[in-house]
């Protein structure tokens, strides 16, 4: 529970700044990709500990003391300063840090809808099951039908509303660099779940 509340946090969309607003580039997001995964990999490895104290005590039937209860608000508090600290390190401002984390959080989370839904394969099974229920339809029909039922998919998938809110070579930039990022979290989210 604690672990999906925080990689939620991690990758939750950020508020926009409206007095100031930062362009994205494309050196800004090759320094948000690595430094993103570096903050990702130690959340996982905190959270991971917590879990495994938080079982040790199920298994022993106790509750935190008092004392254990400070001692991990205070690790909490050092875990989320080593964050802003890598942010920091990342060589982007605090506003180019926001700016390039709502990038990627707008490819992410249209990408995201596309591979819950089964991917490129999700489209075609899809349009498969559709195909003898669309037979006796107008070809403008059966396109209709299609562009209802999978379109939303294809342009989650080439990730078309932040193409119009960031521009193509940014977006395309983001997927090459950040799809390679989500499967690496979501293997170590798995990999963190199952131990």
């Amino acid at each position: 529970m604690l672990l999906s509340l925080t990689l939620l946090l991690l990758i939750a969309p950020v508020a926009p700044n409206p007095t100031t607003k930062v362009e994205v580039t494309a050196p800004m997001v090759e320094k948000f990709a690595p430094a993103q995964k570096l903050i990702f990999e130690k959340t996982i490895a905190f959270y991971k500990q917590l879990n495994q104290e938080l079982e040790q005590r199920r298994a022993a039937g106790t509750q935190a003391t008092p004392a254990q209860l400070q001692d991990l608000a205070k690790r909490g508090k050092t875990h989320d300063e080593e964050v802003k600290r890598l942010e920091r390190e990342s060589g982007l401002s605090a506003e180019e840090w926001k700016a390039t984390a709502r990038l990627f959080e707008d490819v992410r989370s249209e990408r995201m809808a596309w591979r819950i839904a089964g991917g490129d394969e999700g489209i075609a099974k899809t349009e498969a099951s559709l195909t003898g229920k669309t037979a006796k339809m107008t070809e403008a029909q059966r396109a209709q039908v299609m562009d209802q039922m999978t379109g939303g998919l294809r342009r989650a998938k080439t990730a078309e509303k932040a193409r119009k809110t960031h521009g193509s070579a940014l977006v395309d930039l983001v997927i090459k660099v950040g799809d390679p990022l989500d499967l690496q979290m979501q293997e170590m989210q798995k990999q963190a779940v199952r131990k």
